[in-house]
């Protein structure tokens, strides 16, 4: 595990944005699928149809996050400000991709369908955030550190 955290910590912040915005491709995906599985009530997989609304939703997704800087955040510092950005920016996406949709297909998606979809995508990527900063954390936590004419504040933090 260690040899996969230094591996993307040595990236540059290019690659490291790029697996951001892939990851977040791959979550989107899963998303629709559980959604349109739960929605039917059986395993789904995608068609034409699904595909476009998977297109749809891709190409509102990734400019609606790097709006709301989730690409350009530090995941090492995650917090309740990036938690609400995640939900505003999933929500905005979910959203304007509900009605965009509709439109597309002529008549309104199911309101099941696009709750269940705005939860899951808002979980996986929360989610996928937090183990990132967890693990992040947890690599420079165990790093060691020598604390020099801190004071109070340095004997508080050793």
């Amino acid at each position: 595990m260690n040899k996969v955290i230094n591996f993307l910590i040595s990236r540059s912040n290019f690659g490291k944005r790029t697996l951001i915005i892939l990851t977040d491709v791959v979550l989107i995906l899963l998303s629709l699928l559980i959604a349109l599985s739960l929605e039917n009530k059986t395993i789904y997989f995608l068609d034409n149809n699904s595909f476009n609304v998977l297109l749809i939703s891709l190409v509102i997704a990734i400019p609606i996050f790097a709006l709301f800087d989730l690409y350009r955040s530090i995941i090492r510092y995650m917090g309740f400000i990036e938690i609400w950005s995640i939900t505003k920016a999933v929500t905005l996406f979910s959203t304007i991709s509900y009605f965009l949709n509709s439109f597309v297909q002529g008549e309104f998606l199911s309101l099941t369908l696009f709750f269940s979809f705005w939860l899951i995508c808002l979980v996986l990527v929360s989610f996928s955030r937090l183990t990132a900063s967890s693990l992040l954390l947890e690599k420079f936590i165990s790093s060691n550190v020598v604390i020099y004419g801190a004071g109070a504040a340095g004997r508080q933090l050793s």
